[in-house]
């Protein structure tokens, strides 16, 4: 599966070239990637729910709150697809993807060998904590009142001001792990 980058890359999704898998790169797609397929009162970005779960998750570690940081990573590539509509998604793997070729496979399945590709060429420790995932799931209801617009978002939501948020906190993670992350 051939996409192409907004600086005019061309990617291939079973095979990321590691001079695209960068924190940069990533951190500024992201941030301009909204939640919920745009759907907000208020604009909240792939990359700003990624900043404010690993904040979250500090008590957990800097291992937990890296992989927070970089849980939905693959967007960067695929787009952020609202969960009712990837959970009924199905996809027919071509050689090279990543998954067993043949029938129908669920869209997760793919988007979890992407995401598992990306941790591996970041040098981010894998799998992924379950907290990670126990905490995306609870990410969810703490955003609806922001969605409706019954609350105000406190973040700042600039898609520079956010990409060089995420770019710094995952400077910060990875050196104390002492992780170079490209």
């Amino acid at each position: 599966m051939n996409a192409r980058t907004v600086d005019g890359i061309e990617i291939n999704l079973a095979d990321l070239d590691p001079r695209i898998v960068t924190v940069s790169h990533i951190a500024n797609t992201l941030a301009r990637i909204p939640r919920f397929a745009g759907h907000w009162k208020q604009p909240i970005s792939v990359a700003r729910h990624c900043i404010t779960m690993a904040r979250g998750m500090a008590l957990l570690g800097p291992v937990v709150q890296l992989q927070a940081l970089f849980h939905d990573a693959e967007e960067a590539y695929t787009q952020d697809i609202p969960s009712p509509l990837k959970h009924r998604l199905w996809i027919q793997p071509q050689p090279g993807d990543g998954v067993v070729v043949g029938d129908l496979v669920p869209y997760a399945t793919f988007e979890a060998a992407l995401r598992e590709q990306i941790f591996a060429k970041m040098g981010i420790p894998w799998p992924i904590s379950p907290a990670v995932h126990a905490e995306d799931k609870t990410a969810y209801y703490k955003e609806i009142p922001i969605i409706r617009g019954g609350h105000k978002c406190e973040h700042v939501t600039d898609p520079d001001s956010v990409a060089q948020v995420f770019i710094s906190l995952a400077s910060v993670l990875s050196g104390t792990l002492g992780i170079t992350l490209p």
